[in-house]
């Protein structure tokens, strides 16, 4: 028995979805980000460097959220104000745009 917390009904909550989507007759695959901020440029640059190990991590993080904001509001922008400071509608929004772009069946 697993408690039930937060992380178990997200993993619960992925599975519906999963297997929704699978009995829906879609394909699941999963990819790294930096494939699709690739295909965008979002390519953060060699010369970020912090004090520490972590530190560098963070300012990594911090640049490529900028940056994933920056160019869904190129991409989109009819989203915007949706988009804002929101980084993970960003990444979502720009991951489905790679998959249209780089899908071999469209």
């Amino acid at each position: 028995l697993f408690p039930y917390t937060t992380l178990f009904r997200s993993l619960e909550q992925k599975g519906i979805i999963r297997g929704m989507a699978k009995g829906l007759g879609y394909d699941e695959f999963a990819t790294e980000p930096r494939t699709w901020q690739k295909h965008f440029g979002i390519v953060p640059p060699k010369d970020i460097k912090g004090n520490t190990l972590t530190q560098t991590k963070n300012l990594r993080k911090k640049w490529l959220k900028e940056h994933s904001l920056m160019v869904a509001r190129e991409k989109f922008p009819e989203w915007v104000e949706r988009i804002s400071n929101n980084h993970g509608l960003s990444d979502s929004l720009l991951i489905a745009k790679w998959c249209i772009e780089t899908s071999p069946s469209r």
